[in-house]
């Protein structure tokens, strides 16, 4: 599956791959991830409104549950994430931030014999809830996608329409739907 959604404070991991005991994550044709989650190194630099803190200014507790699974082309990822961010010169000042994703692809093929074998259809929905007094805006996303695999992930068109919605306007659209065609080629 291939999702490449906008919702601000996200890195993203290439959908359809798995965690595995040993090595590094692959998906369905062995490639390793990109980055898909929402993340916080130390000190919360990755972060909207973290970027200039102190050293040691940040302590960060948080957790994470993934699952993922792959059978006879189909393919599930879900990941959800949850950050306590205490500030430490500023009264122990705590925010809670909350992000999710959950997403799955099929390759007909393996269930309808004149389907397309390079052809996957996926669907994903994603969520980002930083709770901040600073920034209460909740980011949702929804997408669909089309990826036909002429060589793998080295050469891949994607077709994706994806439906955003945001609880509280600003400069932000309170919500917005995109259509998108990629064209992947790597060398």
């Amino acid at each position: 599956m291939e999702f490449y959604g906008q919702i601000p404070g996200l890195r993203r991991q290439r959908p359809g791959t798995a965690r595995r005991a040993r090595g590094r994550a692959r998906d369905l044709r062995g490639h390793e991830p990109e980055p898909l989650y929402p993340v916080l190194q130390a000190g919360g630099g990755s972060l909207v409104g973290y970027e200039d803190g102190a050293p040691g200014q940040y302590r960060v507790n948080q957790a994470n549950i993934e699952t993922a699974f792959q059978y006879k082309g189909f393919s599930w990822q879900s990941e959800f994430h949850w950050k306590q961010i205490v500030d430490k010169l500023n009264g122990d000042a705590t925010d809670d931030l909350h992000g999710y994703y959950i997403q799955a692809g099929y390759f007909l093929h393996s269930a309808i014999h004149w389907w397309p074998e390079p052809l996957e259809l996926a669907v994903r929905n994603a969520g980002y809830m930083p709770n901040r007094e600073a920034d209460q805006t909740k980011k949702r996303e929804t997408s669909m996608a089309a990826n036909w695999f002429f060589n793998g992930h080295k050469n891949k068109l994607t077709a994706e329409v994806s439906y955003f919605n945001y609880d509280k306007a600003g400069d932000i659209p309170a919500s917005q739907t995109r259509f998108r065609l990629q064209w992947d080629i790597s060398l």
